[in-house]
């Protein structure tokens, strides 16, 4: 065991590898001593030990009782509890004293084995005798367990002896702090470590705060991070290139990319000198967040500081510069690469390709591709989708014919010529292709028959792309999900609604889901057969699969249920359609509400309708007036009466019919002072009140006359001087 804990840590100090001998015979482990005869029991918490093995060792330490017997003793001893009924038993011996070794060596048994409980309480005694190398003796069981990897060990270690103000080294407390900051579920116990450094006046240098601010950006404090790196000059520390490496990829990682760039303008002004991790890490970020300039002066910075760029570093890079169109430069990067014997990544030849695509210079891609020795198939293929792309398939096919010639070609380039006719409607000429494929030893796969669906359905054969879709070996494939969806909506053109119906359950079946449009094209159709069962079922599974449905899911289901006059399923059909996420739009509360009148449910219809103004969806003039009808029909104008004076206040526009309506159906409500302040709004538009309307007001009306029988008035011809007298004497009394 001596052996192992000296690997651990090569600087142990002298004192543990020679045996001293205690001459403070005051410090008494227990009040009273046992005799060799006894049995052999443990002080703490009396644990089971083997008997045999333990009378074994004690007999063989009886004729000789040494430090280094006992620890070579408890090191071929096999377990733990025994260990400890050996350590006690020694403790009892008239002749024999502890040391720190002693201790030390078996707290370390007690950690490694996570017998936190007995290695606490051993922790405590060494400081209670005092010895004269206890602060050493910390030291190394706090480095020891760290290099270990026994953080919980560690961390009790340095907790106890900071209990008992014993003052470890600030390397010591760098290394917890590192072990602690590679989990980050330690955060706390960081910020504790931290903590009690700064309470025993333990000063931090770079790397202890480096830690903290490591663990700071992990867990999400980047402002607290950014503060502690302001704050470092105070603690007289100045920052090194990890420093300034946290702190950029915090920010590039976290969206801001400005503040990063002033950051790593300050590491300039510091002339803090970036090393080799530096670059590797920052250089990609920069890259990935499109700040060209400052990747390429690192990249120059780099190379002059004499550290050889990686294929990582490399391929960033050259996908930076593919990306801003900087062609030439990616392209001599990349010959730079492979003069440094670096093979580039497929995927910095398919952005160089890209690039040229972008520019429309595809015959320059294609000559780039020919000047490259051992090119890989990806860019090959990339060119080959951009000339399909544009719809230039001839182009695409004398490609191919060249890529099979330099044995470049695989099933994907067959597979993106068979869809660049497909998509054009040409399926005889991509089952011609298909026949080439195969004789160029590649089978169809499930992109070949997915690109023949496509095909099928953009002729508007839907037929026979659903006759392929049925075939066994077809459907074993995982077809893909646009082609699936087209002939979704295809069927459904063609109201082969079951059959569309069928496509959608293989493809849920599969985990997957259609296209939101399919989907509600789908349920739309199925409703219209009066099927809204299967519909809601249609639904159900397409959330189950994870469809982000919209308020055009539901609309048919809702208003088949009130055509079924099943309008009590609304309302959870409603709650499941919040549930969902969606929000209900202008078109679906106006459907609802007014079959909701048609059906008797009023009260239900006129919260609706107030939920409707309180979301602000302000429905159109013609749309608020067929509303308002369908209120008055059930005398509830009243129950909506705040809404609409919200809706003019909104500048809703109402014609003098509709208005007459309003003021009469509150009027027969008894809600004359809401009536008045319509007939207020009304006559400021320079409207009068209908004959029926106007009787109500002046309390003369035939208490027979209905409210349809209403009429418009000629707005020019009967202004508001030509009200009656009486008829104003009237309205201010009711004002």
């Amino acid at each position: 065991m001596p052996a192992r804990i000296l690997a651990l840590t090569p600087k142990l100090p002298a004192f543990f590898r020679r045996i001293t001998i205690s001459l403070f015979q005051r410090h008494q482990f227990f009040s009273t001593s046992a005799s060799d005869s006894s049995p052999i029991r443990t002080e703490t918490n009396l644990i089971a030990s083997n008997s045999k093995e333990v009378e074994s060792a004690i007999r063989s330490l009886k004729r000789k009782l040494h430090l280094d017997d006992l620890v070579r003793v408890l090191d071929s001893v096999s377990d733990v509890p025994s260990d400890i009924a050996i350590f006690r038993w020694s403790s009892r011996q008239r002749n024999f004293q502890h040391t720190a070794q002693t201790y030390v060596h078996m707290i370390w048994r007690l950690g490694v084995s996570g017998n936190s409980e007995n290695m606490e309480v051993l922790l405590k005694e060494m400081i209670k005798f005092d010895f004269l190398d206890v602060n050493l003796s910390f030291k190394f069981l706090v480095e020891s367990f760290c290099t270990s990897q026994r953080t919980r060990e560690a961390l009790k270690v340095f907790e106890i002896a900071r209990s008992a103000n014993i003052r470890l080294p600030v390397s010591t407390c760098n290394l917890l702090l590192r072990v602690l900051v590679s989990k980050t579920d330690n955060f706390g116990s960081v910020m504790f470590v931290y903590k009690e450094m700064v309470k025993a006046e333990i000063l931090p240098d770079v790397d202890t705060l480096n830690y903290v601010i490591k663990g700071l950006c992990e867990t999400g404090r980047l402002d607290s991070a950014l503060i502690q790196f302001s704050r470092m000059k105070q603690k007289h520390c100045s920052p090194n290139s990890w420093t300034f490496e946290l702190i950029i990829a915090s920010l590039c990682s976290g969206g801001r990319i400005d503040e990063a760039a002033e950051i790593w303008n300050k590491m300039l002004q510091f002339k803090c000198s970036p090393d080799r991790e530096f670059y590797a890490r920052i250089i990609p970020l920069f890259c990935v967040a499109n700040r060209m300039d400052e990747s390429i002066k690192l990249f120059k910075m780099m190379k002059d500081d004499g550290n050889s760029p990686d294929l990582y570093v490399y391929s960033a890079l050259i996908d930076c510069l593919s990306e801003n169109l900087q062609l030439k430069d990616a392209v001599e990067m990349l010959v730079e690469m492979n003069l440094l014997g670096i093979v580039p990544s497929a995927s910095s030849y398919v952005h160089i390709v890209n690039g040229y695509c972008k520019l429309g210079n595809l015959h320059e891609a294609m000559e780039f591709l020919n000047g490259t020795n051992n090119c890989p198939v990806e860019p090959y293929n990339a060119l080959l989708s951009c000339f399909c792309d544009l719809d230039r398939l001839s182009e695409a096919v004398d490609l191919l014919v060249e890529m099979l010639e330099k044995s470049v070609g695989d099933g994907i380039s067959w597979n993106i010529i068979v869809y660049g006719f497909c998509k054009k409607g040409d399926v005889r000429k991509a089952f011609e292709v298909i026949c080439r494929m195969i004789v160029f030893s590649n089978l169809p796969d499930n992109v070949t028959f997915s690109s023949l669906l496509t095909g099928y359905c953009r002729n508007a054969e839907f037929e026979k792309a659903f006759s392929m879709f049925k075939q066994e070996s077809v459907q074993a494939m995982y077809l893909d999900l646009t082609s699936c969806s087209e002939l979704i909506e295809g069927l459904c053109h063609v109201k082969k609604i079951q059959e569309a119906a069928e496509v959608f359950y293989h493809i849920v079946s599969r985990g997957c889901s259609p296209s939101i449009n399919s989907l509600n094209i789908l349920i739309n159709d199925i409703c219209d057969m009066g099927k809204v069962d299967e519909a809601i079922k249609v639904r159900l599974l397409a959330t189950c699969n994870g469809s982000c449905l919209n308020s055009s899911t539901y609309r048919p289901i809702m208003i088949q249920l009130l055509e079924l006059n099943k309008e009590r399923y609304i309302l959870p059909v409603l709650a499941q359609m919040f549930v969902d996420g969606c929000t209900v739009d202008l078109t679906t509360y106006c459907i609802l509400i007014h079959g909701l009148c048609m059906r008797g449910r009023s009260r239900v219809a006129t919260d609706l309708f107030n939920q409707m103004v309180d979301n602000g969806l302000i429905p159109s003039s013609e749309k608020l007036e067929r509303l308002i009808e369908d209120f008055a029909k059930c005398s509830i104008l009243n129950l909506v009466a705040h809404s609409l004076e919200k809706l003019i206040e909104a500048g809703v526009m109402l014609g003098p019919l509709i208005c007459n309506l309003i003021i009469s159906s509150l009027l027969k409500d008894g809600q004359k002072s809401v009536a008045c302040k319509f007939l207020d709004w009304t006559l400021g538009r320079g409207w009068v009140p209908d004959p029926d309307t106007h009787g109500l007001l002046i309390g003369n009306s035939d208490s027979e006359t209905r409210i349809g029988t209403m009429k418009a008035y000629d707005v020019d011809t009967d202004r508001v001087r030509n009200i009656l007298a009486e008829g104003l004497k009237n309205y201010q009394c009711l004002k």
